[in-house]
């Protein structure tokens, strides 16, 4: 019975998947995007310039924004200045990692998503082989990193259900860019190595 109910979850969800280039999960994004924690706006450039391949006006937001942009703002994560469902979809981008409060962040996506919009989540994967790497070399896998959390998918998505009503349409891992060669082959065989988690949710 626990075999079905489990094939049943993973036909409702889509079995995890592996995404070579984070940036490739651009796909799911259009219309009004908010890119969430967009830093020096290197994402944010890169979308705005892909006008071909993505299909919508970007925003980013970013407590500190320090190499200001078009549509940029500063603000908290935790408390997103817009009005509700003011974009069609969100890009997260290793950024639920270092809020005090992940719950309200997802809750917060949630509010400013119109309904039918998409959500990209990405965050560090506990067990990629870097958070192994520092574990076998004692060493604190969050020191230094600014992290205060880290999952792996099957707690994330546990969050994302416990946050929020959106229904989780694929997840799965992903690497960043410029990832070796090698690194993609043993990513494609074993996912879970990965140094990213994904979800993509639906409000």
């Amino acid at each position: 019975m626990d075999d079905v109910v489990e094939y049943q979850r993973r036909v409702m969800e889509g079995k995890p998947k592996y995404c070579p280039e984070r940036k490739l999960l651009l796909k799911f994004l259009k219309g009004r995007i908010l890119d969430v924690g967009c830093n020096y706006g290197d994402f944010h450039k890169y979308v705005t310039e892909r006008g071909k391949e993505v299909d919508g006006e970007v925003y980013g937001l970013d407590i500190q924004v320090t190499n200001y942009r078009e549509n940029m703002v500063k603000g908290d994560a935790h408390f997103l200045p817009f009005k509700d469902e003011s974009f069609d979809s969100v890009f997260a981008g290793e950024i639920i990692e270092h809020l005090h409060n992940p719950t309200i962040f997802l809750r917060e996506i949630e509010r400013v998503l119109k309904k039918g919009g998409v959500a990209v989540i990405t965050t560090p994967n506990i067990h990629s082989l870097v958070y192994i790497r520092k574990s076998l070399l004692g060493k604190d896998p969050l020191e230094h990193s600014g992290h205060i959390y880290a999952w792996d998918l099957h707690l994330f998505k546990r969050l994302i259900r416990s946050a929020t009503r959106m229904k989780i349409i694929e997840c799965g891992f992903a690497d960043p860019e410029g990832v070796s060669k090698i690194a993609i082959l043993i990513h494609s065989i074993i996912p879970r190595l990965s140094w990213f988690l994904y979800v993509v949710i639906k409000k």
